[in-house]
């Protein structure tokens, strides 16, 4: 099977499925973005361990607990399970070899923070409004895909990032303008999301969404790997899947929580 029906195979399969969790919300949704820390954890200390970087993958449990914790805004219990992470990563580096032991621990944090954290930023988003989270998955999609198309049929300006030599200058620009373009009309048949903000929203996600893409795809060429993994046929792993928003959820929950004057 070529990848090309993996991927329409995964489209009928997959996305009816994941859209019925993010639609039920609460601890549907919450499981649903558990799995992918779990899954995602694994690929990223299957990555460092590219560069020499080993963790057992029992460690990924840290992450799961901090995510669920911090969706939860349990946060005495996320302050208690990154310490238990720092001490438990110090003792694996005691008991084992020392070269390299700063590594290990920035790793472990690295990964903690960047799938624990980050895709618990996307619950607290459905907190907010669950109509949020789903304009902003629609916006990161028409992101990566028109920045895609555009670049592929208009960019002559490449090379300008090392990490993604083939991105032009002009599909980010395409990406940019059809977010910013898809969170208007999204004002037009949600009443619940406010032209500013949702604009506002637009214009981070059509930046950061990019950002998370190139951030990703430096990790992979610096750990010389292609994919993140191969969970999701026809599209890598769910680093590879996620990657803009990875890096768009906590910055979209940080502009909810200015934005609205949130409590803690």
């Amino acid at each position: 099977m070529n990848n090309f029906m993996k991927r329409v195979l995964l489209g009928l399969v997959g996305v009816p499925i994941f859209l019925f969790l993010l639609c039920k919300g609460g601890y549907f949704l919450l499981s649903l973005l558990g799995v992918m820390v779990l899954v995602g954890s694994l690929e990223f200390l299957k990555m460092a361990a590219q560069k020499g970087v080993k963790i057992p993958r029992a460690f990924v449990l840290f992450n799961l607990l901090i995510f669920i914790s911090f969706s939860l805004s349990y946060y005495f219990w996320t302050a208690l399970f990154f310490m238990l992470l720092f001490v438990s990563l110090g003792i694996y580096n005691l008991a084992g070899d020392l070269q390299g032991s700063i590594n290990r621990i920035a790793v472990g944090f690295l990964g903690a923070i960047y799938l624990g954290i980050f895709l618990g930023c996307a619950y607290k988003i459905w907190e907010i409004e669950s109509f949020l989270l789903i304009a902003v998955l629609v916006m990161v999609w028409v992101t990566d895909t028109f920045a895609y198309f555009v670049g592929m049929l208009f960019g002559k300006h490449r090379g300008l990032i090392k990490a993604s030599p083939k991105k032009s200058l002009e599909g980010f620009v395409g990406g940019f303008s059809f977010c910013v373009l898809t969170g208007y009309i999204f004002t037009l048949f949600f009443v619940q999301l406010e032209l500013n903000f949702i604009l506002l929203v637009a214009v981070f996600i059509g930046i950061f969404a990019q950002l998370g893409d190139i951030f990703a795809s430096s990790f992979k060429r610096d750990c010389g790997v292609k994919d993140s993994g191969n969970i999701l046929p026809g599209h890598g792993g769910v680093i590879d899947r996620f990657d803009s928003l990875l890096l768009v959820a906590p910055v979209v929950y940080l502009l909810a929580f200015a934005y609205y004057g949130l409590a803690w």
